[in-house]
């Protein structure tokens, strides 16, 4: 473990007592924690970028527990402990509503986020020794195994949250610097690797991570109200909101914009959020009520369509939810058909491919044909919006 006098942090009684508390707490924790010593790297990294002991003892005490919170207050000031706090909760909601922190716990934030920065390019480097080894020897070397990634996604909102808000300038420059070269070791990492036939699980062969372009307000297609625009704005700059979560958001958004002249805002804010972001959490919540009108919120702690088991949950639930169910379920068996679609040309144009898999192909198709009949056609004649039933019953026998 790192002493004071090699840590690089500045030489004075406050920060000795913070590395002196950080160090106590530490040894605590498991082993691979106190190797990786990441409270002072990032403390480090902050300290690099300003004169301030605040940030560098905050990032110093990032691990505490949180029934030690109120002593830190006593010992380094009752700011500390309010942010630790604050910390913490940004930490729950991965960082999704960072643009609302102090600039404390941005600085934190961006400082941890250059340390994971840095590890991806050591990573990088590491892997293409192993990489040069398979070429030479055709074999992988002991202990080999794929590298953890960045969604690179997540890292770009972090920055748009952070730029020009952090009241550190020098760290937002080095984030960006950091982040670009990052960017280019991962690409670069997984590039080499596909051409070995080494992939990373649960992405497309060779693909690096991405930012998402996502579609202005007005370019959207959606209904035009502050309720959706601020419920829009929630979902484009949360860092846990998946590509193809997004796409079924705005998809059924969309369709409760438009298949009918009964629109409701309320139902369409609640589409965005409700299918956009999955597992909210009551750290959500305390964000959330800030951002959002009291009956979208109403609507979201009623249900979600990524919970439903049974039709009366759809049935029992307001009004706004039978409409986001409906909607969702007709993006659910659209993407379903066109995934269909794809697969079927795929097997014609390969012969060979395998019945096993196009039989499970063909059964998951089943699958999304049943569960929209017996979960969703229930709601039918209770949306209040017959285009909309009309359109679900439509699609249930295009998928059948």
């Amino acid at each position: 473990m790192t002493d004071f006098r090699d840590s690089g942090l500045p030489n004075n009684p406050e920060m000795f007592k913070a590395y002196l508390t950080y160090r106590q707490n530490i040894e605590n924790l498991p082993e691979e924690i106190r190797a990786e010593e990441a409270p002072l790297k990032v403390a480090r990294i902050i300290s690099e970028h300003t004169a301030d002991d605040k940030p560098v003892i905050l990032a110093l005490l990032g691990l505490m527990p949180e029934s030690t919170w109120g002593l830190m207050g006593k010992r380094f000031g009752g700011d500390i402990a309010e942010s630790l706090e604050e910390s913490r909760l940004h930490v729950a909601t991965g960082y999704a509503y960072l643009r609302d922190a102090s600039p404390l716990v941005k600085q934190i934030t961006m400082a941890g986020a250059i340390k994971a920065f840095e590890k991806v390019e050591q990573g990088a480097d590491e892997m293409a020794e192993s990489l040069s080894i398979i070429r030479m020897s055709g074999q992988a070397p002991m202990n080999f195994k794929t590298p953890v990634v960045l969604i690179t996604d997540t890292y770009a909102k972090i920055r748009n949250a952070c730029e020009g808000t952090s009241g550190m300038p020098g760290l937002e420059a080095t984030y960006a610097e950091k982040f670009e070269r990052m960017k280019y070791a991962q690409a670069d990492m997984i590039g080499q690797m596909a051409e070995l036939g080494i992939f990373i699980a649960g992405m497309p062969p060779g693909a690096a991570p991405a930012e998402i372009r996502y579609p202005t307000f007005e370019e959207s297609g959606l209904m035009d109200t502050p309720k959706v625009r601020a419920a829009y704005d929630v979902l484009t700059t949360h860092t846990r909101v998946r590509p193809e979560d997004f796409e079924g958001a705005i998809y059924a958004a969309q369709l409760l914009s438009t298949t009918s002249p009964t629109k409701n805002p309320t139902a369409i804010a609640a589409a965005l959020i409700d299918i956009g972001i999955r597992e909210m959490s009551p750290y959500d919540s305390v964000f959330l009520q800030k951002k959002l009108d009291w009956d979208v919120l109403e609507v979201l702690n009623t249900a979600t369509v990524y919970q439903i088991s049974h039709p009366q949950q759809v049935l029992g639930a307001p009004i706004e939810f039978r409409q986001v169910a409906v909607a969702n379920a007709i993006a659910v068996m659209d993407d379903a058909r066109e995934g269909g679609k794809e697969f079927m040309r795929v097997v014609a144009e390969n012969p060979e491919y395998p019945k096993g898999n196009i039989l499970q192909n063909m059964l998951a198709l089943k699958r999304v044909s049943i569960m929209s009949q017996q979960l969703f056609a229930p709601a039918l004649g209770r949306t209040d919006m017959p285009e909309l039933d009309r359109l679900f019953a439509d699609k249930l026998k295009e998928l059948n």
